[in-house]
């Protein structure tokens, strides 16, 4: 069986590395003793792929893991429920089809900034303007319209809140956001809050996709 589950990150464990996030779970999930499938070989490892990786600071609602099992898991929410720890949280699971991979419901992220007003501004920039992705080769340069898509900046109360999304291929740290929207004199990152409230697949969010698949198979009827 397959399972598609979704985490939830923030506090003081959001500046978790991903590897440590990816730990932590697998423990989480060995303490609900779930059936999970190991590989093959000398080091066998359970069978776990997660969603893109992040930067560390950025609290999460998208932590997506897909985990292959033996058979059904009965209860599987309320095992996992017990065993989250701290601000590490289960949100939610679904039985997927045995053909199906993390990438079929999700290549990119929703994310939102919560920006001080007195260090930044709300006008949105120029989609021609350029901003850096790093990669194992070097810099690559993507144009704002690329990298940050489906772009809107409301304010509420003290803060600009910036919503957009990012798909895998032109993710780029939100930094470079604030590099283009920070005042001449503001200090940067001050006040600064980074979240990502979903996944996505193409313009549909990641839950959306998932909660349509429903049926007597899908884990919350349990």
């Amino acid at each position: 069986m397959k399972y598609v589950l979704r985490f939830c990150k923030g506090g003081l464990l959001r500046f978790l590395s991903n590897q440590e996030t990816a730990t932590a779970i697998e423990r989480m999930l060995r303490r609900a003793r779930l059936s999970m499938k190991f590989s093959e070989g000398f080091h066998p490892h359970p069978k776990i792929s997660y969603s893109s990786a992040v930067a560390t600071s950025v609290a999460s609602a998208a932590v997506y893991a897909l985990v292959e099992t033996e058979e059904k898991e009965q209860q599987l929410l309320s095992r996992l429920k017990k065993q989250g720890v701290q601000t590490l949280q289960l949100l939610d699971a679904w039985m997927v089809e045995d053909s199906n991979s993390i990438s079929d419901f999700i290549d990119g992220y929703e994310f939102h900034l919560f920006l001080p007003k007195t260090n930044y501004h709300a006008n949105l920039p120029d989609g021609g303007l350029m901003v850096r992705k790093r990669t194992k080769k070097g810099e690559r340069l993507l144009s704002v319209s690329e990298a940050f898509q489906n772009v809107s900046i409301a304010a509420l109360n003290k803060y600009y809140v910036v919503k957009y999304m990012q798909h895998f291929d032109c993710l780029v740290p939100y930094q470079e956001w604030l590099r283009i929207m920070i005042l001449a004199d503001g200090p940067e990152e001050c006040g600064v809050y980074a979240f990502i409230k979903d996944g996505v697949l193409g313009n549909t969010t990641t839950s959306f996709i998932l909660n349509r698949l429903g049926g007597k198979e899908n884990v919350r009827s349990q």
